[in-house]
């Protein structure tokens, strides 16, 4: 597992929060839901449309000589509006063809955003898993080189007719190097373990 936060998380747990909280999928399917609306409407749109206002409020009482102030009474008015759809020579089929073709292509996309997130997670979380066993391999490989570090100095000290004095300049070139390549390696595990984190919105 690839501890990436305040508890391990394997690979599918890593994917399953990137897929729920990913931009890329989160407007992916925003565009599927705008899509299954209009083919909703154009499913619905031979239903007849209607809408109903009504107005009350307090007036004073009108005369023919004009307004009188002194008297009030109830003002009421009410508004039905009705709209009915024409039959426009297969228009609403043609709607609704164009709103399943539209949730088609909405849910492909879809499939596209979550196929592209999912290669994200794989690459950091596969990147990070060989990081990590560089590492691990350095660390190992240190200590063969300080093995060989104490044998040099006991050559040394013994006068060793096999002793070479640029024996030990090797070593030293192998252990800048060494340090160079395992700062680049806990580089690379710090940034892969930074977009495993924002990839599946850890804390």
């Amino acid at each position: 597992d690839a501890k990436v936060g305040p508890r391990a998380y394997g690979l599918d747990d890593l994917v399953s929060r990137a897929l729920e909280t990913h931009p890329l999928i989160e407007a992916a399917a925003a565009d599927e839901d705008v899509f299954a609306a209009k083919l909703f409407r154009a499913r619905w749109a031979w239903v007849p449309r209607g809408s109903f206002v009504s107005l009350f409020a307090p007036m004073p009482k009108q005369t023919e000589t004009g307004t009188v102030y002194e008297e009030w009474g109830p003002y009421s008015r009410s508004e039905l509006n009705v709209t009915l759809p024409l039959y426009t020579f297969g228009k609403w089929e043609s709607l609704k063809a164009l709103g399943r073709a539209g949730v088609s292509a909405a849910q492909a996309k879809r499939e596209i955003a979550e196929n592209v997130v999912r290669r994200y997670v794989y690459g950091a979380y596969t990147a990070l898993l060989f990081g990590r066993n560089v590492l691990e391999l350095f660390e190992e490989g240190k200590g063969h080189l300080d093995r060989a570090d104490r044998r040099l100095e006991a050559m040394e000290e013994d006068d060793d007719d096999d002793y070479d004095p640029t024996d030990r300049l090797r070593l030293r070139i192998a252990r800048i190097e060494v340090a160079d390549r395992e700062l680049e390696t806990r580089t690379l595990v710090r940034n892969m373990e930074t977009a495993l984190r924002e990839l599946a919105d850890l804390d």
